[in-house]
């Protein structure tokens, strides 16, 4: 992540995944753009769907967010990198 704006959008989303899995839990858990959702943040289901709703509202993006998941397979999604969607949101933008 070179640029300003991707950077910024990560600070962002890193911040809502804090907001979400708890400031006691991020203390131990490293959060950069290679962290993938499921197996290193440990985030759940429920959890992801809230990332979602924060990223789609803070972004006034919902049908592109909704429907660039949609195309992935389950295999991708579980392996989905914070860097992944900082890149889709720079880019959609």
């Amino acid at each position: 992540m070179d640029n300003l704006k991707g950077q910024q959008v990560f600070l962002t989303l890193k911040e809502f995944i804090v907001d979400i899995i708890g400031e006691d839990v991020a203390e131990f858990i490293e959060i950069a753009p290679s962290s993938r959702f499921v197996q290193d943040l440990e985030m759940d289901s429920i959890q992801i769907v809230v990332f979602a709703e924060k990223v789609k509202k803070e972004y006034d993006m919902s049908t592109k967010f909704v429907g660039w998941i949609s195309k992935k397979s389950m295999r991708k999604i579980m392996n989905m990198t914070v860097g992944d969607v900082v890149e889709f949101i720079v880019h959609k933008q």
